[in-house]
């Protein structure tokens, strides 16, 4: 709710966003898409939303020192099928691309390329490996891979970077 309550207090109106990009699969990144998507359709517009297809079940984080034991899940992140239901033109990217008629760069997944990049220790992720897997386990996952960034050239200002 607070992605609405923000629009509302800088006076942004709802019908004027015609595209959300999502930086990465973690809920405070994508909690307030929903209740955004709904006033969305209320007021009878469609929003692009632009999330990479890597969607985890869930995500959660085992504290050191030795990362091995979930303290908790993280709220669960919304569904493709949530999104969609809410009138949500769903559009997924792994790979860089351009938007807004290619003022907006969204980069797609972000290497990681030197030793000091060892990522969030302790991140996991829920995963089932197959559909006979009913049960699921947890996997490390401290690059999480899934992160985006969007790029905009502001003319007089330079490049903006949004990253998570």
């Amino acid at each position: 709710m607070s992605l609405v309550r923000n629009l509302e207090a800088m006076r942004i109106p709802v019908d004027l966003i015609s595209r959300v990009i999502l930086s990465h699969w973690h809920s405070d990144h994508s909690g307030g898409l929903l209740s955004f998507l709904s006033v969305k359709k209320a007021s009878g517009n469609s929003c692009v939303v632009d999330v990479h297809p890597d969607r985890p079940l869930s995500r959660g984080i085992a504290p050191g020192p030795n990362y091995d034991t979930i303290i908790g899940a993280l709220p669960r992140d919304p569904s493709f099928e949530e999104i969609s239901a809410l009138g949500g033109i769903l559009e997924t990217h792994a790979e860089e691309h351009t938007v807004a008629e290619n003022t907006v760069y969204v980069s797609g997944e972000i290497p990681r390329l030197t030793s000091f990049e060892i990522g969030l220790l302790g991140a996991m992720r829920w995963t089932k490996e197959d559909s006979t897997n009913k049960e699921g386990k947890w996997i490390e996952e401290p690059h999480i891979m899934d992160e985006r960034y969007a790029a905009i050239d502001v003319l007089g200002r330079g490049l903006v970077i949004f990253s998570a």
